[in-house]
């Protein structure tokens, strides 16, 4: 609840037009880089878009454009980016990582199902080492798991608050 009325209050994330926030509903990749460039105060870019699926009349595409720019996401071997694919846990990891983080204290296993030979471990790794990202009480992390808008709240609010 806290991080989610935080942002809103911020004006880095929005419910829905019923009124509702659908917390547990995936965050899509589109609404991810959309509140990160709002938390990042809507930076203009430069950067050209060379994904398929992505086009200037879209509402995200500025963010988009940001987030290419930033090196924060790439597409996929098809040329798409996806924009309306639910977002893993993992990617949202690696994108936070590369937005602000890279220098781990230590390597560590932090959850059961993360390990080194993994292409999002050192972020995953960071998020667990910086507060950013946890768990469940099972101790995975369940990386390739949908996150969920909640998720994707709670992880901004904590970055915001590091």
């Amino acid at each position: 609840y806290k991080p989610i009325m935080y942002l809103i209050k911020k004006g880095i994330i929005l419910g829905y037009s019923d009124g509702t926030f659908r917390p547990d509903e995936a965050c899509t990749r589109q609404q991810f880089v959309t509140m990160l460039w709002k938390m990042a105060n809507k930076p203009k870019a430069n950067a050209k878009i060379r994904f398929s699926d992505v086009n200037s009349k879209m509402s995200s595409y500025k963010a988009i454009r940001w987030a290419v720019e930033m090196k924060l996401i790439y597409g996929y071997k098809d040329g798409t980016f996806k924009p309306k694919a639910p977002l893993t846990r993992q990617q949202a990891a690696m994108i936070l990582w590369r937005l602000k983080g890279k220098i781990l204290e230590k390597k560590v296993k932090p959850y059961l199902d993360v390990d080194s030979s993994m292409a999002a471990y050192e972020a995953i790794n960071w998020g667990a080492q910086w507060g950013i990202i946890q768990g469940y009480s099972d101790g995975t992390f369940r990386p390739t798991e949908v996150c969920r808008r909640k998720h994707a709240a709670t992880f901004l609010y904590r970055l915001m608050k590091k």
